[in-house]
């Protein structure tokens, strides 16, 4: 076997363990997935809706305001599952990608370790072929030329024992990482998951919304024909499928009952009234014992016409305008009541629509807090 001079064997290794680097890959950057609900578009929501389900709203008394706000409501929430929906998909994908690269940085370390492991056993057969080689080709060596040698080769060995640990621990820490990183695709295919089926439960919400909705639709256009049969002078409108008024506020007091409702107050009351309802009311309210002598006999047309033309409206228990004064004739006054109750000053609806109505275009009659016109009348 040929002799492999000591200078050549010692630099050949020197430059073999010098010349391996290990550089490892750069981590992806770590991208968080919002889980909260909050809307990116909460600067297009109205009011928040009082309403919550499809379930919720009386189909018959609820207002035009409080479906449409409430399918504002679940529409946005739809947006916001779309949102999140991609939020998660991005996030399995920068995981998934994640993963493949700490695969792929383990798989380098792997082969650092193999790739030393290689030179560590080429390395001890040089050694090995040297030291046979020069007791078969040499005479008695020179203490200073073995001295050299075994300091050279210590230093050397020294050096690939430490690459040797660096790229084990390397390895080690790789292996984490992995485990790591297939744990967080786990956990984004979990999110992703319950994204999904949260999207599909709020597009179902949805839906079945829009077809109470529908209903609620052609309730209010049965009612609104009914409110227009009422007159042939005044356009009427029904709003909450009770209250009549005129078109012109219509939406005004649409939003009234339905911004009330949300602060907890359950307004409702008597809207229009025809020529008719106005004599009525003054025959049932005006006190007769201003009128004539007789103005007791229901038979005297004279009682009867002053009763329901002349007699001022003070007179009356409650105060009731003659016939063609009163502002509920043009649909333009409204009595509000509160659970079932004429307002009173004491009642909190009342001390809402002193602090409210006037956003809406009503004005309250003093004497009277239950009755709101727009002029105040």
């Amino acid at each position: 076997m040929p002799t492999i001079p000591l200078a050549t064997r010692l630099s050949t290794l020197a430059w073999v363990v010098g010349c391996w680097t290990f550089v490892p890959a750069t981590p992806a950057s770590a991208v968080s997935v919002a889980t909260s609900h909050q809307t990116p578009h909460a600067s297009l929501v109205e009011p928040r809706a009082r309403y919550t389900t499809p379930d919720d709203f009386n189909i018959r008394t609820t207002t035009d305001t409080e479906v449409r706000r409430l399918r504002t409501a679940l529409t946005l929430e739809v947006l916001d599952a779309v949102v999140n929906l991609g939020r998660a998909e991005t996030n399995l994908d920068d995981r998934q990608g994640e993963h493949q690269q700490r695969r792929e940085d383990r798989q380098q370390a792997l082969d650092a370790v193999n790739h030393l492991e290689e030179i560590s056993v080429q390395t001890a057969v040089l050694q090995f072929m040297g030291a046979q080689s020069d007791q078969q080709t040499s005479g008695l060596p020179s203490p200073t030329d073995d001295l050299a040698e075994a300091t050279l080769s210590s230093h050397a060995n020294d050096q690939l024992a430490n690459k040797r640990m660096t790229a084990t621990e390397r390895l080690e820490q790789a292996d984490l990482e992995v485990e790591k990183t297939a744990h967080d695709v786990q956990r984004a295919r979990l999110l992703l998951a319950e994204m999904r089926r949260t999207l599909q439960s709020k597009r179902e919400r949805l839906a079945a919304f829009e077809r109470r909705a529908d209903e609620h639709r052609q309730v209010a256009i049965d009612a609104d024909r009914r409110a227009a049969a009422r007159s042939s002078e005044v356009d009427l409108r029904s709003v909450a499928g009770t209250l009549i008024v005129n078109s012109t506020i219509e939406a005004d007091v649409d939003r009234l009952l339905a911004d009330a409702r949300l602060d907890g107050h359950d307004l409702s009351g008597g809207g229009f009234r025809t020529h008719e309802q106005q004599i009525r009311l003054r025959l049932a309210h005006c006190d007769s014992d201003h009128g004539p002598d007789d103005a007791h006999d229901p038979t005297d047309v004279a009682h009867v016409n002053w009763v329901i033309h002349e007699a001022p409206a003070n007179s009356c228990s409650p105060p009731t305008a003659p016939p063609g004064q009163s502002q509920h004739q043009t649909g333009l006054a409204i009595d509000f009541t509160e659970s079932g109750r004429l307002l009173t000053r004491a009642s909190p609806g009342y001390r809402w629509l002193v602090d409210n109505a006037h956003i809406y275009g009503l004005i309250n009659l003093p004497s009277e807090p239950w009755h709101w016109s727009t002029t105040g009348r």
